[in-house]
């Protein structure tokens, strides 16, 4: 049969298997199969290509397990249960049986299982189910994106536009003192998770010199948050979920300018051209580096998209050392509190008390 005259699917894998197959052709049908291994990494797949014709989830992941993301896969995309859903496990278990029947999983394999096998099920469950073609389109999908109220984006626009007007003359003078010290770029960019799973170019002033990247490793001993070096993989995820963030006292990889910049946060202020350009607010929830999203629970993922993120909030409301003794679980119960503040018709009152009181709260920290 020619290519062409194949009937196309596409079936999601979740799971870490790296011989899973990503393509192959059953009977009359052209499968694509790509994978992820997160719930992240998911969300971003569905937002650009729309519902799949099935998932074949793995119950063992690198974080959670298979029944917790269909729990999550249910409540934030399919909850009329029209696109099939197969777990597969490594041994069987009659608790994990019971829970797939309550959850109302569509069918439960132990491996080894040839994906011969899966696809058949796949037919035969979806000829009584809707196709997710016509189910509805990629612009239907169910979003949790937060939309900026007008009030509070009027008054993102018109503080980030004045604020950088007053110190323009400051951020030019701290560029060239970059430049002077350390060859580069005078700001560091990387990717962060905003509204809705959008990634986005999170701004920043340079802070370390430009070969800091290669001592990262050589230095790595001296981070105060590794307790031990786990051998299991899994472990090792659950270990950097409790502390996620490197903590180095005297950090070599960091600029005399940098030292001046970080204890003023003056590094931050670059942050304002992402509220200009809708990416933040002034006031919202961490934006999350890619890393610490894909260690969030299906729950607390949800919650997040359903706020923005910000430039200040209520995490910046603690103190220095406060902030570095927090646990990521601490951190994320502030962010879960104020996506419900987010949520409020009049929040536009609670952020300008947030931003009343981070002002203080910043000066006491340069003053340390």
């Amino acid at each position: 049969m020619e290519k062409d005259n194949y009937k196309k699917l596409r079936i999601l894998h979740l799971g870490s298997d790296p011989e899973f197959p990503s393509h192959v052709i059953v009977d009359d049908f052209d499968i694509q199969i790509p994978s992820a291994d997160n719930i992240f990494s998911v969300c971003q797949w569905v937002s650009i290509n729309g519902l799949p014709d099935a998932i074949i989830c793995e119950q063992k992941l690198p974080v959670g397990d298979g029944i917790g993301f269909h729990d999550f896969w249910i409540e934030q995309f399919d909850p009329d249960h029209q696109v099939p859903f197969l777990l597969i496990d490594d041994k069987k278990a009659t608790d994990l049986v019971d829970k797939a029947l309550q959850k109302k999983i569509d069918a439960i394999y132990i491996k080894p299982v040839t994906l011969e096998t899966l696809v058949s099920s796949i037919l035969t469950l979806r000829s009584d189910k809707t196709p997710t073609d016509k189910l509805f389109d990629k612009k239907a999908i169910p979003s949790t994106s937060y939309k900026i109220p007008v009030l509070k984006r009027m008054i993102d626009l018109v503080t980030a536009s004045l604020i950088l007007l007053i110190i323009s003359p400051f951020l030019l003078i701290f560029a060239i003192a970059i430049r002077i010290e350390s060859r580069g770029k005078i700001y560091f960019v990387s990717k962060r998770l905003g509204s809705g799973y959008k990634l986005f170019d999170f701004y920043q002033l340079r802070t370390m010199y430009s070969s800091s990247g290669r001592r990262l490793k050589e230095i790595s001993h001296l981070n105060h948050n590794v307790q031990h070096e786990p051998s299991n993989p899994t472990q090792v995820l659950k270990e950097k979920n409790k502390t996620p963030n490197m903590n180095f006292e005297a950090d070599p990889r960091i600029s005399k300018v940098g030292r001046v910049l970080r204890k003023l946060h003056f590094d931050e202020l670059p942050q304002l051209v992402n509220v200009l350009k809708g990416d933040l607010s002034i006031v919202g929830n961490r934006p999350l580096k890619i890393y610490d999203a894909e260690l969030l629970t299906s729950e607390d993922l949800i919650n997040r998209m359903q706020g923005p993120a910000g430039v200040t909030g209520l995490w910046k409301l603690k103190s220095r050392r406060r902030l570095k003794r927090m646990l990521s679980e601490e951190r994320r119960a502030l962010d879960n509190k104020y996506y419900k503040i987010a949520r409020r018709k009049f929040s536009v009152w609670s952020d300008l008390w947030i931003i009343a009181r981070t002002i203080p709260v910043m000066l006491r920290r340069g003053n340390r």
